[in-house]
């Protein structure tokens, strides 16, 4: 890895901190609390924008026109819905035989913790942060996932209250992230199914009971996940190809074009030494 993309790395990876402590910034500003358009709805949407600024502004600084292929909309969005609410049936059929309604739903809420915060975590973690250092900074697979589980799992840690619920929100945080960032790459870097088993997952555990909506939920919440998990993955091996960086077919195209150039240059230089001692020669 050379120096451009140690610095490049740090500077995406510096933009998602800066989103973790959004607020701990704006409290330096003396702002804590956001209601700019007077509708609970559309003032979560918009800080959500607003939070996840710094990573998408960096990426788009970074990598210009790079930085939307990395952004994950490219691909169906359909798709990604069908086959995320295929995988979440069961996970659902299990919480309805298990658990009781949530008898305290609150519509807003649901909007604000599973659809804002599943897409745009996302948004953030999946396609501008780990897109940015496995697709165009060719990190490997595993230092860029780990790397980013780490940071995910951090900023999961204030759902727990003891050192159980710490681990157990590390634990499957991660594993989440690296699941999520392995589809995103499968799917040819697309966020729509990431997003949407992020978002039905989450949805879950506010129409339901489960373990007041933390990382948690006792072994029926975990095997409702693992059947998530185990379908998405039978499906995407069987429908996708094998993870690759961005640009890698366009790379290796570039890195024969100038082989051959090379060898033709080498051709002709020899060409003309054989040329020249020829002359000499006959001299």
């Amino acid at each position: 890895m050379n120096t451009n993309q140690i610095l490049k790395s740090l500077a995406v990876t510096g933009s998602v901190i800066i989103v973790y402590n959004f607020w701990n910034i704006m409290g330096l500003f003396s702002i804590d609390s956001f209601d700019v358009l007077e509708n609970q709805y559309l003032d979560s949407l918009l800080f959500n924008i607003v939070q996840s600024s710094p990573v998408v502004l960096t990426a788009i600084a970074l990598f210009g026109k790079d930085a939307f292929k990395i952004s994950g909309v490219m691909g169906s969005p359909l798709k990604g819905f069908f086959i995320g609410l295929t995988c979440c049936i069961p996970l659902f059929i299990i919480f309805s035989f298990t658990y009781s309604l949530n008898e305290n739903f609150d519509l807003y809420r649901a909007y604000r913790m599973a659809l804002l915060s599943g897409f745009f975590e996302e948004l953030i973690f999946r396609t501008f942060f780990f897109g940015a250092l496995f697709g165009l900074l060719k990190w490997k697979f595993w230092p860029a996932v780990l790397l980013n589980a780490a940071i995910f799992s951090y900023g999961h840690l204030y759902q727990a209250n003891d050192f159980l619920s710490s681990f157990l929100t590390i634990v499957v945080t991660g594993i989440g992230a690296i699941w999520f960032a392995w589809l995103y790459i499968r799917w040819n870097y697309s966020i729509w199914l990431p997003a949407t088993l992020h978002i039905l997952m989450n949805f879950s555990w506010h129409l339901f009971e489960v373990a007041d909506g933390t990382a948690g939920g006792g072994i029926i919440s975990y095997v409702g996940r693992a059947s998530v998990i185990l379908i998405s993955i039978i499906i995407t091996l069987k429908y996708t190809s094998k993870m690759k960086p961005l640009n890698e077919e366009e790379t290796v195209k570039e890195e024969e074009k100038k082989l051959k150039l090379s060898v033709e240059q080498s051709t002709l230089d020899l060409r003309n030494m054989s040329r020249a001692n020829s002359a000499t020669t006959t001299n």
